[in-house]
């Protein structure tokens, strides 16, 4: 069980869940509402390896394959009939089950030790401690991360900012069985903000999230099933052009 956010501008953390063992392939539509503009959107194709994203950029059309456990992404121009291979960030690429539940697992830069094996909100959590040393001085942070949803339910980072995570009902959303959630973040000044998410039972991914000031991002349209193989592959009349060059129309 992992947790997903399903945003046009944040898909990594979409690539991030099912990285960590997705347990259905679907399709949808990811959906961005800012206050105050036009709902952004992005086609979305998902396996337990791939994830295909089909968008729009400054009017033109784009496609980004990503493979999870092969470490590398390719963003596709369609009109021009050509592709990038770009390495996948680390965050959505596949891990080893040891290494789930490390809060350093995307931060190499620090080090973690497991503290304790606790319950919280009725729940198993590991509590880890991280440090992160700069200029001489260590930054301790804390995390109580859930065995199932391997996110963390509480956290005390060094800044003095607090989260929790906190199981609040079961809801029906979209026609989908979903466990709803709230965030509460205290932050060192003194204010509070709150957001909330609805996490899918099925696909074991969070599938809308309410943030503050009216932000709202979720997956619309959901069909679970096999996808089909090939839209994972590049077409065999796409060119590969390195990330520097320039991107002219394709010879006909």
């Amino acid at each position: 069980m992992n947790k997903i956010v399903a945003l046009i501008t944040v898909v990594v953390a979409l690539q991030s869940a099912v990285a960590q063992g997705l347990a259905q392939s679907f399709s949808a539509f990811a959906v961005q509402q800012i206050p105050g503009q036009s709902p952004r959107l992005a086609k979305l194709y998902v396996t337990p390896q791939f994830v295909r994203k089909e968008f729009e950029k400054q009017g033109e059309a784009l496609i980004e394959i990503t493979d999870l456990k092969g470490g590398h992404a390719y963003l596709l121009f369609p009109k021009l009939k050509r592709y990038m291979l770009r390495e996948a960030p680390p965050e959505v690429v596949e891990g080893d089950d040891a290494s789930r539940l490390n809060p350093c697992r995307f931060q190499p830069q620090a080090q973690c030790r497991l503290l304790s094996t606790e319950t919280l909100f009725g729940r198993p959590v590991e509590k880890w401690e991280m440090t992160v040393s700069s200029q001489g001085k260590n930054y301790i942070s804390l995390y109580w991360i859930d065995q199932s949803r391997e996110v963390p339910l509480r956290q005390q980072l060094a800044d003095g900012t607090t989260t929790e995570l906190r199981p609040v009902g079961e809801e029906d959303l979209h026609g989908r069985p979903t466990e709803k959630w709230q965030m509460t973040t205290n932050l060192p000044d003194g204010t509070s903000k709150i957001s909330n998410e609805w996490y899918d039972k099925e696909l074991k991914i969070v599938i809308r999230e309410e943030l503050p000031d009216g932000y709202v991002r979720e997956l619309r349209d959901i069909h679970v099933g096999p996808q089909d193989p090939a839209l994972f592959t590049i077409p065999p009349d796409y060119q590969q052009v390195a990330a520097s060059q320039p991107m002219e129309p394709a010879t006909r």
